[in-house]
């Protein structure tokens, strides 16, 4: 995951400034929304994951990158990421305030910190910087982010080859 994994990351960091017993909504788009966007090869390229797509600009190029999740999927990924200082709950209603398509409560048991983060000091430890920069590690160890840089470099090498290019 790109640039999107940072946003994620960060609306899970903001778990450590919550005060024990505080709450936050973290909502998402859902895995049929990106699904069902646009047509393939004009506006997006799906991936592997048909909830994960490159969002294409009309001249071809790649605008984002962006990632869908089910409820559980969200759900299981927020409670690995947070730790056991926080309980993770499917968003409704009651537990929200409204209802909403794919997101998730997330509150604060005790004063422990998400998983990587020092909350004494204010400060990441050397975990916790690990996961604020998920995109890099992500793409030096993932066989999907390799994937998809190749695919970026096809679509970039489409996008500059001329007419005259043409056999």
């Amino acid at each position: 995951m790109r640039e999107t994994s940072r946003e994620y990351m960060e609306a899970v960091e903001n778990g450590d400034k919550l005060n024990t017993g505080g709450r936050l909504v973290i909502n998402v788009r859902g895995a049929n929304s990106i699904r069902n966007q646009g047509k393939e090869g004009v506006t997006k390229v799906t991936l592997d994951d048909p909830s994960e797509i490159l969002v294409l600009r009309p001249n071809g190029t790649v605008r984002a990158y962006q990632k869908g999740f089910e409820k559980e999927e969200l759900k299981d990924w927020c409670e690995k990421e947070l730790g056991s200082g926080y309980t993770v709950e499917t968003a409704n209603k009651e537990n929200a305030g409204g209802t909403y398509d794919t997101a998730v409560v997330v509150t604060k048991n005790n004063e422990s910190a998400a998983n990587g983060s020092t909350p004494e000091l204010g400060q990441p430890t050397h975990k916790g910087a690990a996961l604020a920069n998920v995109a890099a590690n992500i793409r030096n160890n993932s066989e999907r982010t390799k994937r998809l840089d190749n695919i970026l470099r096809e679509i970039d090498s489409r996008r500059t080859r001329s007419p005259s290019d043409a056999p």
